[in-house]
């Protein structure tokens, strides 16, 4: 798997993203880092977190839980509930 716990670490190209407080993009940048996965969460071990507010990385968990209702709400929001919406 590319992103496994303890294979090496990798250089990527990533897009980042400046986002407000409702997940509206104020600024974005392309840039190298490096990744190494210290952990692989199943679905089901990622809802289990979001569910009980417990468990590995949960922090990190919740703010990206959080993070992806808001992009949602917005895409809802400003897009009509079509197929292409959807996807």
């Amino acid at each position: 798997m590319f992103l496994a716990p303890g294979r090496r670490e990798r250089v990527m190209l990533l897009r980042y993203f400046e986002l407000d407080e409702e997940a509206n993009v104020k600024k974005s940048r392309i840039g190298r880092t490096v990744i190494k996965s210290d952990r692989r969460f199943t679905y089901e071990e990622a809802q289990l977190v979001i569910e009980t507010g417990e468990g590995d990385y949960k922090d990190e968990i919740l703010i990206l839980d959080a993070l992806a209702k808001k992009l949602r709400e917005n895409v809802l929001r400003t897009e009509p509930l079509t197929s292409t919406a959807l996807k």
